[in-house]
């Protein structure tokens, strides 16, 4: 089971943070959230224009029917920073920002990634779901983010390829989103 210490931590009801430590370089980490190739490896299929103003497409994998989200790069430092922002729009992406922070230290870099949504958000897929109300974050989509950075970057930097994710992870991502699940109700509802 999942470890509090593991969990990202919430802000605050609209917003979650991961800190998140890889024995790699900046630069590999750098290249793996911003290359198109390797994002379709751990993450999912994007377009992404890398500059301010530039165009981000993120295309769901598995999910028949839904939209691509569209979004715009907000800020950037190269090798640095790299933060999206998504309006309201027609897909089943949340409004808001994704932001992406490397910093190098002894042992490789940490990644603080941060998701911050809309206070009027409400999940288009399982709003049943979302335990906080509007404007608070999804458990499901809690747990989605910690095994993007958890197992599937780390999977990737270490060298593994397609398939990235298992049906154990199904089960992992299961008791997390559970773990969300009552620290939402319990703390931020």
């Amino acid at each position: 089971m999942t470890t509090d210490a593991e969990l990202g931590r919430f802000v605050d009801r609209h917003t979650i943070r991961f800190e998140l430590r890889y024995p790699h370089g900046p630069e590999a980490v750098w290249r793996a959230i911003t290359d198109p190739a390797s994002l379709a490896v751990w993450f999912m299929p994007m377009e992404l224009d890398l500059r301010v103003g530039g165009r981000v497409v993120l295309h769901y994998r598995g999910q028949p029917g839904t939209r691509p989200a569209v979004g715009e790069v907000s800020a950037l430092e190269d090798g640095a920073l790299l933060e999206y922002r998504f309006e309201k729009g027609p897909w089943d992406w949340p409004e808001g920002t994704l932001r992406f922070e490397v910093v190098p230290d002894d042992s490789g870099c940490r990644l603080v990634f941060t998701q911050s949504i809309a206070p009027d958000t409400v999940w288009s897929v399982d709003p049943d779901g979302q335990v906080g109300g509007p404007g608070t974050l999804h458990p499901g989509a809690c747990a989605g983010w910690q095994a993007f950075f958890q197992e599937g970057l780390s999977r990737f930097l270490d060298g593994r390829t397609a398939p990235i994710y298992g049906t154990e992870d199904d089960v992992v991502m299961a008791q997390r989103a559970g773990r969300y699940r009552d620290i939402i109700a319990t703390t931020i509802a």
